[in-house]
Parts: C-alpha cells; sequence; structure tokens
C-alpha cells in the first residue's frame, strides 16, 4: 500500500489466447484506489499435456501432474467440510465471523485441520490452493488505515521511510491477516508459510512448497488459520510429484496505451521506479509478441505486474494511536477489533 512495499505478482490468465502471434491485455483500476504499476510482463511457459503450471507467490512456477484432495477435512468446531474443498467448484467453506464474543481471544481466529494421504518415500509437498479473500477481509483494511484519521499520511511516509516500522507492521499483517499453513510434527503444529491477501474481486490458484522430510509417516497434518471471517476456500490438494522441466519464454511488450491515447510503454517495460499511474476507471491496452506454441504441448500465460497501490480513505480527524500499537504488538487485538465491528454493525442493522 506504499512505495517501499512494491512486490512482484504473478497471476495465472486461464482465459488468455494468442491471435497469430499476438496477446492484448487490458489493465484497469476499478477500486478506490491509485495503482502505480513498475513493470508488466507476460510470460509464455509450454509445458506436458498431464500437467498444469501454477505460480507460488514468490513466482517460482510449479508443475501439478498428481493433485489429491484431503482424506479428511474438518472446521473449527470439528465439522466435516470436505465436500466444499476437495475439488475447484461453486462449493466453497467461507470463515464465518458472527455469533463471536470478541473478549474470548480464541473466538477470533477460525482455522481447518486438512489430512493428506501420504506415499512412502516423500520428502516434499505442493500444496494447491483455490482461494480469495471475504468482502469483510477488505472492508476491515480500509478500517485500519481510517483509524490513521489526519496522520494517515504520516503513517505512510513513516512505512517508506523506516525499514524497521515497515518489517514490524508487515509481520503485524501477516500475523493477523493473511492464511497461515501450518504442519504437524508429531509433537506441535509447526510454521510452514503462508498465502499473502488475494482480495476479494476473484480466486486465485496459488502453491506453496513445503519440506516435510522429517514428519510421521502416512499422513500429512496441514493447518490453516487466520482471523475469524476473513478467507474462503474452495479448493486445497496436495501434490507429492517433483516439478519436471518447461518452456519458458518471456514474450516482448510491443505496445501499451492508455485510454487517454497515451503511448506508456516506457513505463511498463523495466522496473526502474518509473510508474505507470492510474485512477479509478482509468485502464491500458497492451500488445504482447509471443512465440509458435510447441508442438504436442499446453500453453499456459502467466501476468508477472510488479509495483504498489494506495486505496482511498477518507480518514477521520484524530488518529487512534493506543488502538493501532496494540494491533502491532498485541496477537488477536485486530481480530478482537474486527469482531466488535462486526458485531456493532449487527446490533444497528437488527433494530
Amino acid at each position: 500500500m506504499f512505495r517501499s512495499s512494491q512486490r512482484s505478482d504473478w497471476v495465472r490468465l486461464d482465459h488468455l489466447t494468442d491471435n497469430k502471434g499476438v496477446c492484448r491485455l487490458k489493465i484497469a483500476d476499478v477500486h478506490q484506489e491509485t495503482d502505480y504499476i513498475d513493470e508488466l510482463k507476460l510470460i509464455a511457459i509450454d509445458h506436458s499435456k498431464e500437467t498444469q503450471v501454477i505460480p507460488s507467490f514468490t513466482g517460482q512456477l510449479c508443475t501439478i501432474s498428481a493433485p489429491h484432495p484431503p482424506a479428511k477435512a474438518t472446521d473449527r468446531s470439528n465439522n466435516n467440510i470436505l465436500q466444499l474443498i476437495k475439488s475447484k467448484d461453486d462449493r466453497w467453506w467461507i470463515s464465518n465471523p458472527f455469533g463471536r464474543d470478541p473478549n474470548q481471544i480464541d473466538q477470533v481466529r477460525d482455522y481447518v485441520i486438512l489430512e493428506f494421504e501420504r506415499p512412502k518415500d516423500t520428502d516434499a509437498a505442493k500444496l494447491l490452493f483455490s482461494v480469495q479473500n471475504t468482502d469483510w477481509a477488505a472492508h476491515m483494511l480500509s478500517e485500519y488505515l481510517k483509524l490513521h484519521g489526519n496522520k494517515l499520511d504520516d503513517w505512510f511516509e513513516l512505512m517508506n521511510k523506516s525499514k524497521e516500522a515497515r518489517e514490524e507492521m508487515q509481520q503485524a499483517f501477516i500475523r493477523e491477516g493473511m492464511l497461515l499453513i501450518q504442519i504437524w510434527d508429531g509433537e506441535n503444529w509447526r510454521d510452514s508459510g503462508y498465502i499473502w491477501e488475494i482480495g476479494s474481486s476473484v480466486s486465485r490458484d496459488v502453491v506453496v512448497q513445503c519440506d516435510i522430510a522429517d514428519l510421521p509417516p502416512e499422513v500429512l497434518r496441514v493447518r490453516l488459520e487466520s482471523t475469524a471471517g476473513f478467507w474462503m476456500l474452495n479448493c486445497v490438494q496436495v501434490d507429492y510429484t517433483r516439478d519436471v522441466p518447461l518452456e519458458v519464454t518471456e514474450c516482448s511488450i510491443a505496445s501499451a496505451v492508455s485510454n487517454n491515447g497515451i503511448e506508456v510503454l516506457p513505463d511498463l517495460r523495466f522496473a526502474d521506479r518509473q510508474y505507470f499511474t492510474m485512477v479509478t476507471g482509468e485502464w491500458a491496452e497492451l500488445t504482447f509478441l509471443v512465440p509458435p506454441q510447441k508442438r504436442g504441448f499446453s500453453r499456459t500465460f502467466i501476468a508477472k505486474s510488479t509495483g504498489f497501490y494506495t486505496p482511498k480513505v477518507i480518514a477521520g480527524d484524530e488518529p487512534r494511536i493506543e488502538l493501532l500499537a496494540r494491533f502491532v504488538n498485541e496477537p488477536g487485538a485486530f481480530g478482537q477489533y474486527a469482531i466488535r465491528c462486526l458485531n456493532d454493525h449487527m446490533t444497528l442493522t437488527s433494530k
């Protein structure tokens, strides 16, 4: 949400096809925010028809050759949710934030526990997720920014200048809002990564790789946890196969024209902090030159975008400094605040 937090994002474009060696994309700012795009690339991957290619959040291209659904899946109340998440379809497990007591710290978190059969002699696993954030998660991010009041710009400046403050905030964001992944090691739940914010507009397929060499045999147990009401799961599977070789081509961007007719190609070609900036309602059309698809192979397109965005927030007068400090320093404090906000909203709408 600020310049120093700029990062790259890799998104699979399942519906993109080329026309005589040319692919066309449209990028648009459809939310109440300002987008700063430093670089945009299109990656073409030719691969076996028996595999899928799905990126991790760090951009590693993972091949999925033999995905397996969980053998068992339960929620926090030990309800069986296997039918909701065993395959990609129109059924979702949605974390339910209603009816919780914010004064009970264990009630502000939600989780599911999955069990996968584990073949012998497997030392690594690729967890395949189809996930999405809820609208409530997006709303609470906006509410968090509003708490900075008339000092919001000062907070953005602090985040840009102070590495220490930025890292402290990032760890709090991960702890409170991201989907934490833990694996059972026979005695305890071991941290094994997380899924970064997806947003509430569309779902995303993402792979998280896990080292399981020293874990108990036969069964792989996975725990997914976050603040209640923030995440939706459409499908979670596991693949124990090794990644296979891929034919990867970074396609040349041929043109990039904004909605007002300006050529913005120089802004998007390299990650050089020369940004193409869009405000709500603006867009650009891009063309890429792509090579012929390798005969007998399938092709997957992935867009790599690098940049950041700043939400448009109508902030209040005075910042809630003590409350904001609690969010950073006290695990679960943001979840308690989110549940209180929801309960207050439900009370008002019921009157």
